[in-house]
């Protein structure tokens, strides 16, 4: 357990891939102004490019800070080039959508839409051109594709297709395994799943860096060793003394809980049933 990770750096050094909800926001914001402490630090990946960092999860929690008006953040710094931080694709399981709503929108934005049978639609998922598909049965499933565009278009055409798709229905972000298990609502036609290509880290890197966000729900770095409920005074981090101050401060804040027990590394997986 690298304690070491824990900084204080500057909110405008943050850099996100992706874009977040408003409505999330608000609601974080509102509830680090009522508690009075930011519970989790935002892990984020440093950049090369300058004194900057990538933002791998934590997107809500810095755009609250942001509308808060605080200088600062509590972050998680992690090496993100190393092959322990694993970058996965979230799949989507969506109740209420339809088919046609999906295939008319699709092609308003001038995607390609094929009928396929689900075991094809799987595996030609992370094909050249192929940027979305919806899992709805066994042979009825759409595989969206472009014309060949570049990946700034494809991201942004993405975004327009995923807006309407989701605008009337309810979507949960879930890994392979939890999709495993609600597969039942997908057999019975409860719900549909959708399914994105595979990004890699430098391709987020690259468009980050360009102000190129994703879509809500499309990344998930797995993160070794995360580091939770630091839950530090938003006082620390909205005051206006100098970041070596404020370090200062969470040094001494994480001795006083080693030497008081209060810190526990878990090396077993956990489960949380009501977090």
């Amino acid at each position: 357990m690298d304690l070491s990770q824990l900084k204080i750096i500057s909110l405008k050094s943050l850099i996100p891939h992706e874009l977040a909800d408003f409505k999330q926001i608000e609601i974080l914001a509102k509830r680090i102004a009522k508690d009075g402490q930011l519970r989790n630090p935002i892990v984020v990946g440093k950049l090369e490019e300058g004194n900057r960092y990538l933002i791998l999860d934590g997107t809500t929690r810095a755009s609250a800070l942001k509308i808060l008006n605080y200088p600062d953040a509590l972050v998680q710094v992690v090496d993100f080039q190393s092959p322990e931080v694993r970058l996965e694709t979230w799949r989507h399981l969506i109740l209420g959508t339809d088919r046609e709503e999906i295939t008319e929108e699709a092609k308003r934005l001038n995607l390609n839409v094929t009928l396929m049978n689900r075991e094809k639609a799987i595996s030609i998922l992370n094909s050249k051109n192929v940027i979305s598909c919806f899992l709805f049965d066994e042979e009825n499933n759409l595989v969206v594709s472009d014309g060949g565009w570049d990946l700034e278009r494809q991201i942004r055409e993405l975004k327009k297709l995923l807006s309407v798709c989701f605008k009337k229905s309810r979507v949960y972000c879930v890994d392979e395994t939890e999709c495993l298990i609600l597969s039942k609502q997908v057999r019975d036609g409860e719900a549909t799943t959708h399914l994105l290509p595979a990004f890699n880290k430098e391709e987020i890197k690259s468009m980050a860096l360009r102000g190129i966000l994703l879509p809500i729900g499309v990344t998930r770095f797995v993160i070794p060793q995360r580091i939770l409920r630091v839950d530090i005074s938003d006082e620390v981090l909205a005051s206006n003394v100098s970041l070596e101050e404020k370090n200062l401060f969470l040094a001494e804040l994480i001795r006083y809980r080693l030497e008081h027990k209060k810190i526990r590394f878990y090396q077993e997986p956990v489960f949380f049933l009501n977090e």
